[in-house]
């Protein structure tokens, strides 16, 4: 069988089907398949539905201010805000997860073959994860270790640490990470304001990186592919305006 997205199915169950190169298919288009857990109807945090997701459920917020840091552990997360919905773009800046300055507003962690897709909000006021061993910061926005997952329709700003101070992708990363039409503008950080990586590939696609301090992207391990983005200074790829 073919899926909604003309890749060839190998398996279903209730709550999620996946095709020949075992990716997990999300289609709006068939919501039978899994169950929805709306936040603040069902759950009154978004930590709470993130805790009680299974594999292929969906995840939806509706406007609001959420004061969390959330984290998806060993886990496959699509967390999404009424955008996925109606493709109104307040919704992306209505729809805000603010960090508090108490850490990382979103750590995705060991979640390497369980890639999550994180799309419709605003991410604000995150100051990084510190792991024990390290003096350093990672990601005040989006903070990941070890993980494959996709950021889509973003807005990231006002964040800070000292290793990407919007998103930090560090780890042993075997799948590429894939952030589209994000604007990641604001955010301060020592080493990659913007994005920092330390390890696996990540692509960038129609996204925007502006006004970060003191750079916006770095590379300490990986490489960061972009096309079709507005990156200040510039970056090797195609299409891209500075």
């Amino acid at each position: 069988p073919i899926g909604p997205y003309g890749n060839r199915l190998i398996g279903y169950d209730k709550r999620y089907h996946y095709d020949e190169n075992f990716a997990i298919s999300y289609p709006p288009r068939f919501p039978e398949l899994w169950d929805t857990l709306h936040v603040p109807q069902d759950f009154p945090t978004i930590q709470a539905a993130i805790d009680s997701v299974w594999i292929g459920d969906v995840i939806l917020v509706d406007p609001g201010v959420y004061q969390e840091n959330l984290v998806i552990d060993s886990k496959s997360v699509f967390l999404t805000s009424r955008y996925q919905l109606d493709g109104y773009s307040n919704c992306i800046e209505e729809t805000v997860i603010d960090g508090s300055a108490a850490g990382a507003v979103i750590l995705i962690r060991d979640c390497e073959y369980m890639s999550s897709r994180i799309t419709g909000f605003t991410l604000t006021n995150g100051s990084g994860f510190q792991p024990d061993s390290s003096d350093y910061t990672y990601g005040g926005g989006i903070c990941s270790f070890n993980s494959a997952f996709t950021l889509e329709n973003l807005i990231i700003t006002g964040n800070h640490a000292t290793c990407g101070g919007g998103i930090s992708v560090s780890g042993n990363v075997h799948e590429s990470t894939f952030i589209r039409q994000v604007t990641v503008t604001g955010d301060t950080a020592g080493y990659g304001a913007g994005l920092f990586l330390d390890g696996g590939d990540v692509e960038l696609q129609n996204c925007i990186f502006w006004n970060n301090h003191p750079t916006e992207l770095y590379e300490n391990d990986g490489h960061i592919r972009a096309s079709c983005c507005d990156i200040q200074g510039g970056w090797q790829g195609w299409d891209i305006i500075d």
